[in-house]
Order: C-alpha cells, then sequence, then structure tokens
C-alpha cells in the first residue's frame, strides 16, 4: 500500500517569516536591534514590500518584533508570561525555558516602618530582614525585587543567603517555611534613575511594579514585596471564569 504524503506549500510570507524568526533566534538579530528596512528586506528576500509588511505584522503578532511608526522593526524577543497564580520568580523564568538569577544590591536588618509594618501584621519598628536584588533572565537584568521578611521568624536569613539562590527556596529548606497564597497589586509606573541604571533602561520607560504579601498554610504573611519589572519584558495574565 503506497503512503500518501502531503506537501505544506508555504507562501512567501512565511518563507519571510521563517527566515526573519531564525535570525533571531540564532542571535543575528539581539533585543532591541533594529531590523533592515522593509525597502531593504524586499531586495534581501526577492519579494514584494507588501510582503515584507504582511511578514513583520506575523512576527509582531507572535511577540518576535514590536513595529514603531516613524522608528522601524524592534527585536523583541518572546516575554515571559506572568499568571496570575502564586509562584516565585525563578519558577516561573525555568517554565519559559530561560534560567533564573539574582544580584544582591543591598541587604540588612531595619526597622519596619508603617507600610511594611501594617503589611507582615508587626508592631511599627520590629526588626524585618530586608532584600534588594536585581533579578536576571539568562543573565539579564530583567527586574528589581525588595523584599522584608520578619526578622524574628527568620533568624541569620541573611547570613543564609547566597546569591544566586531562590529566597523561597532557602524558606522552605531551612526554616521549613512554605508560602501556600498571596495577595498581589500591580500598578504601572515609570522607571525611576536608580531602577533605570540597574535595569539598563532607556528614559521615560514605563515599568510594571508588583506590590505582594505572601501568606503561610496558616495565612500568616511571610514576606512583603516589590517587584518592578521591565514592562516591555513581561505580560501579566488574568484568566477570568463565571
Amino acid at each position: 500500500m503506497s503512503k500518501t504524503v502531503k506537501v505544506i506549500k508555504r507562501t512567501a510570507t512565511d518563507q519571510v517569516v521563517l527566515c526573519i524568526k531564525d535570525d533571531i533566534e540564532s542571535g543575528k538579530y539581539q533585543d532591541g536591534d533594529l531590523l533592515p528596512s522593509v525597502t531593504d528586506l524586499a531586495k534581501q528576500y526577492g519579494v514584494g514590500i507588501s510582503t515584507i509588511r504582511e511578514a513583520l505584522r506575523k512576527l509582531e503578532a507572535i511577540d518576535l518584533i514590536n513595529v514603531i511608526h516613524g522608528r522601524g522593526s524592534l527585536v523583541q524577543r518572546k516575554n515571559i508570561q506572568w499568571e496570575a497564580k502564586f509562584a516565585s520568580f525563578s519558577e516561573i523564568v525555568r517554565k519559559w525555558g530561560k534560567v533564573p538569577g539574582a544580584r544582591l544590591i543591598e541587604s540588612g536588618t531595619i526597622s519596619a516602618d508603617d507600610r511594611v509594618a501594617a503589611q507582615l501584621n508587626l508592631p511599627c519598628g520590629a526588626p524585618v530582614h530586608f532584600l534588594h536584588r536585581v533579578r536576571l533572565v539568562d543573565n539579564e537584568p530583567i527586574a528589581i525585587e525588595k523584599s522584608y521578611l520578619p526578622a524574628e521568624r527568620f533568624p541569620n536569613l541573611l547570613a543564609e543567603y547566597q546569591d544566586p539562590m531562590s529566597l523561597y527556596q532557602l524558606l522552605e529548606n531551612k526554616y521549613n517555611t512554605y508560602m501556600t497564597s498571596a495577595l498581589q497589586t500591580l500598578r504601572a509606573e515609570l522607571l525611576k534613575d536608580r531602577d533605570r541604571d540597574l535595569l539598563q533602561a532607556d528614559a521615560g520607560e514605563p515599568s510594571l511594579v508588583l506590590e505582594t504579601i505572601a501568606y503561610d498554610f496558616k495565612s500568616v504573611p511571610v514576606e512583603y514585596g516589590l517587584s518592578i519589572f521591565k514592562a516591555d519584558k513581561y505580560r501579566y495574565v488574568v484568566r477570568l471564569l463565571r
């Protein structure tokens, strides 16, 4: 019995999409690079300008480029998708096939101000451990995290923490503390000067600020955190059911 082979014919647009996609994924074009102009791409691939424009629209639809009017097509590898469910930064990054990392900027045991104390259900002035870190994805700075934890509950935490370990994994392994739920609030802000420098971002770039209160299985607050993400690297996805 003869076997029927289905031959898939690709259009000129699809062929251009595959070629540019391969160039991006191979590293020929890096994040932030501008692709050649529409005219130059048409000459390079021997197709019409309308074919190139359609290919660019398809590449933008799969989050590989960002077409900016008056500037061109900016390479933008697929964003990390942060779903509205409780997971650590490291878990989410690994899920997307990337390598998480961290760089400690500042740490110390400080007195909780009114806001931190209220979020952790502590008296104002109670000692809390503070960690200020830059979070990395494939060694690229993507986010800034500021974490506050009750010092009495986690003695010697700052001595135990070493970059680039996961803070949540340390809490589980060393202190037998598991976070099971969280309350998160998301807002948009322009990056402040110091944060912009840490994230190697341009002036005027937006950020997504995620405020988190993480709880253990007894609903006791364990961590109060502020995460500042480069807005062009993340998508925050919420699934709604009725």
